[in-house]
């Protein structure tokens, strides 16, 4: 305000929500979490985001982008894939194992985790209570950031160039 005192806060737009998904097919646990409208204008479907995040990243993070499209209507779902610091053993003091950070070759299981995650609309739906009968799935957009925006692109089609080094 004006007179220096903090003004009140807004009200919440957003809620959220974060469980762990089993993949039966491939054995894998993978996080996710749920950022959604607190309020749906209408009464139809929303569409949704599923956003991948960069290397050694999580789907804690990106909570500008989550909040801002959730308080615009859209349902966004931010997995957590098998690179995140977030996953790896503290070791020592409050420190994550680094080890085998840059390590990529569990890539391929990306673009599975985000297959996964689309295949499982029905029980995110059911896990999570405040979007219940809301995802739109003829609307479903996937995004990312860095190695997350080179994982959508495989969703989109993109190949993975195979080059010998000869």
């Amino acid at each position: 305000t004006q007179d220096g005192a903090l003004a009140p806060a807004p009200e919440t737009r957003v809620r959220e929500e974060s469980f762990v998904l089993h993949d039966d097919a491939r054995d894998k646990d993978l996080p996710i979490r749920v950022v959604y409208p607190a309020r749906f204008e209408g009464e139809g479907p929303a569409p949704t985001i599923v956003f991948s995040h960069g290397a050694g990243g999580s789907g804690q993070m990106y909570d500008p982008l989550a909040t801002e499209w959730a308080s615009h209507g859209y349902i966004v779902i931010l997995p957590t894939h098998s690179d995140s610091i977030a996953l790896k053993r503290p070791v020592g003091r409050g420190n994550a194992d680094l080890r085998g950070l840059l390590d990529f070759t569990d890539w391929m299981n990306r673009p599975r985790d985000i297959s996964f995650v689309i295949d499982s609309l029905d029980l995110i739906e059911k896990r999570t209570p405040g979007i219940a009968s809301r995802i739109d799935r003829e609307r479903i957009g996937v995004g990312g950031h860095s190695f997350g925006a080179f994982t959508a692109q495989l969703i989109g089609g993109a190949a993975w160039p195979h080059r010998s080094r000869d």
